[in-house]
C-alpha cells in the first residue's frame, strides 16, 4: 500500500507534506484544551476556523478522541462550518493528527453560572479567580441570546419588561446595568449584586446561586 504523505498543522491551516512541497487542504485546526467537570469527567476543547473566516471552538466528551468515534467530531465540525477535504485526506486522518499530541492548557467545564470558587461565571465572562471556567452551551444555562444593534421600546416591554413586572431580583439587575456606566463618572467603584437562591436544575453540581456584575 502507498504511504500517504504526512499531515502538518500550522496556525495558518491544515498542510499536506509531498515532495513538491506543502499543499493546503483545509483550514486552521487546533486540540486547544482538556476541561473536567465537576464530577471529574473529562472534556477535549477543539479549536477551528470556519467557512466564513470565524474562530470557534467546541468541547466534546473525551471519548470522542477515540480513533473509532473522531467520525462524531468530524460530523459537529462541518455543522458548524469547517470545510474538510472533499477528497484526497479524510476528515478523520486530519482528526487523528489533531489529537495526537495532549495540550497542556487545562480549564473548568460547569453547567449553570454561578460561584466556583472564587469566580462568579456569567455566560458573557469570568470574574476573578485564576482559571479557565467555560459553562457547557448545551446545558440549557444560557437563557437568551446576547444581540447587538438597535432595539425597540415596544420589543424591550414586551419580553425584559413583562418578566420584570414579576421579579424583583430582574428589577434590581436592570437598576445595576443601567447604573454601570455611570459609576465611573461619579467616582464611585464598581461593584457585585449577589442574587441567591437554590437552583432548580438538577445537573449534580449542587444548588448555585446565579449572579451578575455591574462594573464600570
Amino acid at each position: 500500500m502507498k504511504k500517504r504523505p504526512p499531515i502538518k498543522l500550522t496556525k495558518a491551516g491544515v498542510f499536506l507534506v509531498t515532495s513538491s512541497g506543502e499543499q493546503r487542504i483545509a483550514a486552521p485546526i487546533s486540540f486547544h484544551a482538556i476541561g473536567e467537570r465537576l464530577d471529574r469527567t473529562k472534556v477535549v476543547e477543539i479549536r477551528f476556523v470556519n467557512c466564513d473566516g470565524k474562530k470557534l471552538s467546541e468541547q466534546f466528551d473525551m471519548a470522542a478522541i477515540n480513533p473509532k468515534n473522531l467520525s462524531t467530531i468530524a460530523d459537529a465540525l462541518g455543522n458548524k462550518g469547517y470545510l474538510w477535504p472533499t477528497d484526497g485526506v479524510s476528515a478523520v486522518e486530519i482528526l487523528k493528527v489533531v489529537v495526537a499530541k495532549i495540550p497542556s492548557r487545562r480549564f473548568t467545564f460547569v453547567a449553570a453560572p454561578g460561584w466556583y470558587d472564587n469566580a462568579i461565571v456569567t455566560p458573557l465572562r469570568c470574574y476573578g479567580g485564576t482559571k479557565r471556567i467555560v459553562i457547557d452551551p448545551r446545558s440549557g444555562a444560557h437563557l437568551a441570546s446576547y444581540t447587538k444593534g438597535p432595539g425597540s421600546l415596544n420589543g424591550w416591554r414586551k419580553t425584559v419588561g413583562r418578566l420584570a413586572k414579576k421579579s424583583t431580583g430582574l428589577r434590581l439587575s436592570i437598576a445595576a446595568a443601567l447604573a454601570a456606566p455611570l459609576l465611573r463618572r461619579l467616582s464611585m467603584d464598581s461593584f457585585a449584586l449577589n442574587l441567591f437562591a437554590p437552583s432548580t436544575a438538577h445537573s449534580g453540581e449542587g444548588d448555585h446561586a446565579v449572579r451578575r456584575m455591574a462594573t464600570t
